[in-house]
């Protein structure tokens, strides 16, 4: 759980961050990365007084945060004309939403795992950072060559009408 969701948020995510939101505009970028910088240590603040414990729950808040990396994805494999992209008003809204809550439950859930990890002992927490890490290289190198070598997703032009029907 912490190597996919590490792999996710630092690697596979982060490097298509641009293709989700700058069809849409420069300022969904912005606002997209900036929330969800804030997301961040909101949720690992959170976590610090609310524990979740329960197998079940931390499989459902995995679930619902892998939903939106899926739909984040498929912005990014549908660059540069997404979903909404009419509809400026709803799809700046979905996508800077999809990445704060995105950030925010993966960002709760790898703390409160470490948490329980650190519970179990030394040798748990150890075998957490080593997750985390595999997890963090295994995103980016799988992501990197995608980007920048087949050159997989599609970049949107500034100013420019990509002329998506």
């Amino acid at each position: 759980l912490l190597a996919a969701s590490n792999a996710l948020t630092n690697g596979v995510l982060p490097s298509v961050q641009s293709f989700t939101c700058l069809p849409y505009s420069t300022m969904t970028f912005h606002l997209s990365v900036v929330l969800g910088n804030i997301a961040n240590p909101l949720a690992c603040f959170l976590a610090m007084f609310v524990v979740l414990r329960s197998s079940a729950g931390l499989g459902f808040l995995s679930l619902a945060a892998g939903v939106f990396a899926a739909y984040l994805m498929a912005l990014a494999a549908l660059s540069p004309c997404p979903p909404l992209l009419g509809n400026p008003v709803a799809g700046v809204t979905l996508v800077v939403i999809s990445w704060v809550l995105f950030t925010g439950m993966f960002s709760y859930l790898k703390v409160v795992v470490g948490i329980l990890l650190h519970e179990a002992g030394h040798a748990a927490l150890l075998w957490c950072g080593i997750s985390i890490q595999v997890g963090s290289l295994v995103g980016a190198l799988v992501m990197f060559p995608l980007v920048n070598v087949y050159q997989v997703f599609t970049r949107a032009q500034d100013c420019v009408d990509n002329h998506c029907s």
